[in-house]
């Protein structure tokens, strides 16, 4: 077993010790809260364990906080809640850790357990804790001393397979178990009955008189059992069943509950009380899929929804919170007004939940919905600004959209009839209608093996060198799936066909159509990432047509044909990330990483080269960083950031926290220097990017605070933010002599964009209460100074 504890509500996360000293990370979470598959009170506070973190909504003045990994959480991506009668909150997660909330002291603690295992529901029984995975059963038992469940065993030994379970319930002296064939039941008291032995587990169903149907849900009372299923609600009295349908508009119940005495169920749009015998239509809701519901301590009825927010059903009153659509996060872009974009699917994992962005106040969705493919268009997997600003957009399946300044919406797919977009805000919420022009129905071809109309665009890609925007039609049935409209921006031309060149890929060059992403290298060379035939490398000659060459595995040494990701460099070389590792490709040599100079996982999701030509790597297993300035071969160069509850470690190994274990995509915001990372469990942001500055000069220089207070304490510090790389800050007293100098060698001082200073002289004494005069230097010279006034509060003792 291993449990971690961590302190809740702080704003700074410490990394690991580096150098005998913890590195600093100023890591914001940004999650969706709108869909949350548990909820419950505590007192005057609404409890929602969402897909984004943990909701603490006060109901008597709507103030809302949010948990994340910010505050402890080893994953925020949650699917269980339950309350413990020891003042503890209980939450599984998605990948299977276990937290527990202690609600006097803010702490959390974290149980890795039973990682790796989707936790699907969690059930309290005073000193006992059962936890549902798909096929498994645990038990988990309070510690007086540590004030925390301690797992203790678990139980996957049937009379008979399940394809998964469904749901838990604790009553009666027995665990139940929800099924798609019936309920399973052993006895719960686990020290005097081994649960390890099948023959302790009974499956009820429809011999025992259970009617057919998949179990969904079940709450219990001290009376009975109560069964949602496919075929309505059934109690269960201990003897027997009983099965209710009158009254309910839909069979197909997905919940129910005892809240307060009453029972309740709801399907998808509609919730009802259950008086024994039949059901009384408490409220509908068309527009919104309901997945959980609580009564409040006055006796209020809440929802919660996917996607949606909460619902105050007594009071008619829908509560939405501002942020992404939801939580999977693929493609990232800053645009040039300074507009973050996030798609919301990738090439292996495709999810039709739109397009989210940021204006730097608020987030606007957009989702996409109607007849043939157009919720489609809502698998968002490429992202791309032309030269005039405007956002354009590929999907799986949906084909491309583009977004003017204006934000006016033209889509280019094969549908043929209208569709809609959803468009959503904390202000905003609109339905607005959209129609393909007839003239580029047909240009992108149809996917082969795919669904009739469908059209997948996997990169887009704005080629400065030619003035042109280059679009691919991942394995398309008319064997010309590169596309490029020679113009550098969208206008009322690329809604006309005539107006796009195609090109096909020779059959010695390719043998599938799993076409991947685009970059261009520092030759004028544009290179293709594969999913099966290596990397590609083609020119736009003269005479329009495409000159082509490739580099694969069995040829030049590349890690795996299977490309998953490409980025050319400053240098020339272009960094071909694949299923199996990273390679690099330069005149002609293939270049191989491995051991201690390598991405920290082997799948390189996503590539990124900044401004200073260092290489970030977005891989299954964390965040990764090759500095621009050294070589790639020296293991000193390279800086790892994984996840919370990772068990790699290492002397460049950073554990912080992260929203999930893996991370989709990448990119370095050129204004601010901030690494911005999209990964499965929402969107970190690294402020005050720590490993390599991205600025070319002092014009953004931020420092504080001023004045700087101290009195030797650990980990006072005066920040400087926004450093050229290499600079150098000298601390100098008023008279001009030198205090101390923060080198740029020393890792401890200054650090990618920042450099701290602990307000200590060279002897390694707290200075004197003063103004110190800064003098920042970097090596082509370049300069600024600043002031800090510093107070000694030890000279006033």
């Amino acid at each position: 077993m291993r449990t971690f504890r961590c302190a809740v509500c702080t704003l700074w996360v410490l990394g690991l010790f580096f150098s005998g000293s913890a590195q600093v990370f100023n890591i914001e979470i940004i999650t969706s809260v709108n869909t949350a598959p548990e909820i419950l009170f505590v007192n005057d506070t609404l409890v929602a364990a969402t897909d984004g973190g943990m909701l603490l909504y006060r109901i008597s003045d709507a103030q809302e906080t949010r948990l994340t990994v910010k505050n402890g959480f080893f994953s925020q991506q949650l699917t269980a809640l339950a309350l413990s009668p020891h003042d503890l909150l209980v939450t599984g997660s998605l990948t299977g850790v276990i937290s527990f909330l202690n609600l006097s002291t803010l702490q959390v603690e974290n149980d890795l357990s039973l990682s790796g295992e989707p936790i699907l529901d969690l059930a309290v029984a005073g000193d006992t804790l059962w936890v549902l995975t798909r096929k498994m059963v645990s038990v988990y038992r309070y510690e007086p001393t540590s004030r925390v469940y301690r797992f203790i065993d678990f139980y996957n030994n049937f009379q008979q397979s399940f394809e998964q379970f469904t749901s838990l319930a604790v009553t009666h002296g027995r665990v139940w178990v929800g099924t798609p064939r019936g309920i399973l039941t052993a006895p719960s008291d686990y020290i005097r009955f081994n649960l390890k032995d099948a023959g302790q587990w009974t499956l009820l169903d429809a011999a025992d008189g259970l009617p057919e149907g998949t179990v969904s849900r079940l709450a219990a009372d001290d009376s009975h059992l109560y069964l949602a299923t496919t075929q309505g609600l059934v109690t269960y009295n201990f003897q027997q069943f009983s099965a209710h349908k009158q009254g309910l508009l839909s069979n197909q119940l997905n919940n129910v509950r005892v809240l307060q005495g009453q029972v309740f169920v709801n399907d998808e749009h509609n919730i009802y009380r259950f008086d024994g015998q039949q059901f009384q239509l408490v409220a509908q809701f068309p527009r919104f899929r309901l997945l959980d519901v609580a009564v409040s301590r006055a006796g209020e009825l809440w929802a919660s929804t996917d996607q949606r927010g909460i619902l105050n059903v007594s009071g008619g009153k829908h509560i939405r919170f501002d942020g992404p659509l939801t939580n999977f996060i693929g493609p990232l872009l800053v645009d040039s007004q300074g507009r973050l974009w996030c798609g919301s699917s990738t090439q292996d994992v495709q999810r039709s939940t739109g397009l989210f962005m940021y204006d730097g106040e608020k987030w606007t969705n957009f989702k996409f919905f109607g007849p043939l493919l157009w919720s489609n268009l809502s698998a968002t997997i490429s992202l791309e600004e032309d030269a005039e600003g405007n956002i354009w957009v590929g999907s799986w399946e949906g084909g491309l959209v583009v977004i003017d300044r204006e934000m006016t919406l033209f889509p280019i797919n094969r549908n043929s009839e209208p569709g809609n977009v959803w468009i959503s805000s904390p202000s905003r919420d609109d339905t607005l209608q959209l129609i393909t022009p007839e003239a580029v129905r047909q240009l992108f071809a149809q996917t082969l093996g795919a669904r009739p109309q469908s059209a997948v665009v996997t990169d887009i890609f704005f080629d400065e060198v030619h003035q042109s925007i280059w679009t691919v039609n991942w394995n398309a049935s008319s064997g010309r799936p590169l596309l490029r409209f020679p113009f550098p921006a969208f206008s009322s031309a690329a809604l006309d066909a005539s107006n796009w060149i195609s090109y096909s890929i020779p059959l010695t060059m390719i043998a599938a159509g799993d076409l991947r992403g685009y970059t261009r290298d520092v030759f004028d060379i544009l290179w293709l990432a594969t999913g099966k035939d290596g990397a590609l490398r083609f020119q736009l000659q003269d005479d329009g047509a495409l000159a082509w060459d490739k580099v694969t595995q069995s040829e030049d040494n590349l890690k795996s044909n299977q490309t998953l990701s490409i980025a050319a460099d400053q240098d020339g070389y272009v960094w071909i990330g694949t299923l199996e590792g990273l390679s690099a490709f330069l005149n002609g040599t293939v270049f191989d990483f491995r051991e201690d100079f390598q991405p920290i996982g082997l799948k390189i999701n996503d590539i990124f080269v900044d401004s200073n030509n260092n290489k970030w790597f977005a891989t299954d297993k964390g965040l990764s960083l090759l500095k621009g300035s050294g070589s790639p071969f020296d293991p000193a160069n390279w800086f790892h950031m994984v996840a919370r509850g990772s068990e790699l470690n290492g002397p460049n190994i950073f554990h912080v926290d992260l929203p999930a274990e893996a991370v989709n995509s990448v990119l370095v915001d050129p204004r601010t220097s901030d690494v911005i990372l999209g990964t499965p469990g929402g969107i970190a942001i690294i402020h005050s990017n720590p490993f390599a500055s991205t600025f070319n000069d002092y014009s953004n220089l931020r420092l504080g605070p001023n004045p700087f207070r101290i009195r030797g304490e650990p980990g006072e510090a005066f920040t400087l933010f926004n450093l050229t790389p290499g600079s150098t800050v000298r601390v100098l007293s008023a008279s001009g002599h030198l205090v101390r100098e923060l080198r740029p060698g020393n890792r401890n001082e200054v650090l990618g964009n920042q450099a701290k200073w602990d307000g200590r002289n060279v002897e390694g004494k707290l200075v004197s209460s003063g103004v110190y005069l800064l003098l920042v230097l970097d090596p082509q010279g370049r300069r600024t100074t600043a002031k800090v006034l510093v107070i000694n509060e030890s000279d006033r003792l």
